[in-house]
């Protein structure tokens, strides 16, 4: 379903592309002051940035675009950014026409401070979205890149066409998904520690801290590795590449694997 929708709106941009657009916009605000523990984001369209500060405040930058003023005004009127609180988790959702306008495109740009160290569950179509912390959670993207500053706990994040960036990781199990894309993180901290990055096709850059306790496997479709700030390590190959090298006890297990494109390992 998600993806027969992401395919609708790129029909959409499509038959935009000649049209002299009537672009309308809105602005909608609000605060959350009920308690949570966990924030869910559900949207189709827009970017979506989320920061600490002082109290939960939502602004929701909502637009249309349609060949016809009228039609982006229909559009519009029924883009609607709603959020409950529930079971100690809060869901922020992103409500699209029932019926598809003809000709017709819009979404919101939300922008939530006031969230720091939370798990976060994000689901996008077509959007950038951009953390500053995490505690845990799944971030999904089908087209748009993926940015997190800091992040911990057990994390999964996937882009369909996208980067995926981790900044800062201090937790012990990760994900990292991009069909096509670069997939990047820098691993701090110390003890056991189990992940897996994989790519379609781009390139994949990993930071590991050397006091890490891992077992790590790399392999390419088409493509290089590189290793660099450790001696100790195998490497096989030709077209396609494989490499290991172990840190610590070995206690966890990272693996890297992408078809087409190079993996970069610095440990530090």
């Amino acid at each position: 379903m998600k993806l027969r929708t992401t395919v609708t709106i790129f029909v959409l941009l499509a038959a935009l592309a000649g049209c002299k657009f009537g672009r309308l916009t809105e602005t909608q605000q609000f605060s959350i002051s009920e308690p949570f523990t966990r924030l869910v984001v559900i949207s189709q369209v827009g970017d979506i940035t989320i920061s600490g500060g002082a109290g939960v405040e939502v602004t929701a930058e909502k637009f249309a675009d349609a060949c016809l003023r009228s039609r982006a005004r229909r559009y519009l009127d029924q883009i609607e950014v709603t959020y409950e609180v529930d079971n100690n988790t809060c869901t922020i959702t992103v409500h699209h026409p029932d019926t598809i306008v003809n000709t017709a495109y819009g979404g919101a740009n939300l922008t939530i401070t006031g969230i720091q160290g939370l798990p976060l569950d994000i689901d996008l179509g077509v959007g950038a979205i951009h953390c500053a912390s995490m505690n845990g959670g799944t971030i999904t993207n089908d087209v748009g890149e993926i940015t997190v500053e800091t992040a911990t706990g057990d994390i999964q994040l996937e882009a369909g066409a996208g980067s995926v960036s981790v900044e800062d990781y201090t937790g012990d199990n990760f994900s990292l998904r991009a069909g096509v894309g670069t997939a990047g993180i820098h691993i701090s901290g110390s003890g056991a520690l189990d992940g897996s990055i994989k790519t379609e096709a781009g390139a994949i850059n990993c930071e590991i801290s050397q006091d890490r306790s891992t077992s790590a496997q790399l392999k390419t479709g088409v493509g290089d590795i590189s290793i660099t700030g450790i001696t100790d390590f195998t490497k096989s190959g030709f077209i396609s590449i494989e490499a290991s090298f172990e840190l610590g006890a070995a206690d966890g297990t990272l693996t890297m694997d992408i078809g087409t494109g190079e993996i970069a390992v610095n440990v530090f």
